[in-house]
C-alpha cells in the first residue's frame, strides 16, 4: 500500500496499486465492471442441466473409472487390473467425444 497526497483536511489516503501480470507496470485495481457475470441463479442451473447425456456419463464414468482404477492399483496393490479397465477408457473417451460433438451443435443464445 502507497500513500497518495494528502487531501483538502490535509490528510493522507491509502491508494491500494497492484502490479500487473505482464508488463510490471503499476497500475490501480480494476473496479467492477457490466461484464461480470451473473449471481448464480435457478436460471443458470436450468441452463446448465441442458448439457448432452453422452457428454455427462462420459465425463462421469471417465472420472469414476479412473478413481477406481488408482485404487485398486495402488490401493490393493493388484498388478493385473491395468488390462480390464483398458476398454472401460476407450468406451468413456468415446461417449465423451460424441458429447463434445453434440455439445458443439447447441446454439448459443445471445441476448
Amino acid at each position: 500500500m502507497g500513500v497518495s497526497p494528502p487531501d483538502a483536511q490535509g490528510r493522507a489516503q491509502p491508494v491500494r496499486l497492484s502490479i500487473a501480470l505482464f508488463g510490471g507496470r503499476l497500475r490501480h485495481p480494476p473496479e467492477a465492471s457490466k461484464n461480470t457475470p451473473p449471481p448464480l441463479n435457478l436460471r443458470t442451473l436450468r441452463t446448465m442441466n441442458k448439457l448432452p447425456p453422452f457428454f455427462v456419463i462420459g465425463s462421469v464414468g471417465l472420472v469414476i473409472t479412473a478413481l477406481l482404477h488408482i485404487f485398486m492399483a495402488l490401493g490393493l496393490g493388484l498388478n493385473n487390473v491395468h488390462g480390464g479397465f483398458l476398454p472401460l477408457y476407450i468406451l468413456f473417451i468415446a461417449l465423451l467425444s460424441i458429447g463434445t460433438g453434440k455439445l458443439q451443435l447447441i446454439p448459443v443464445k445471445s441476448k
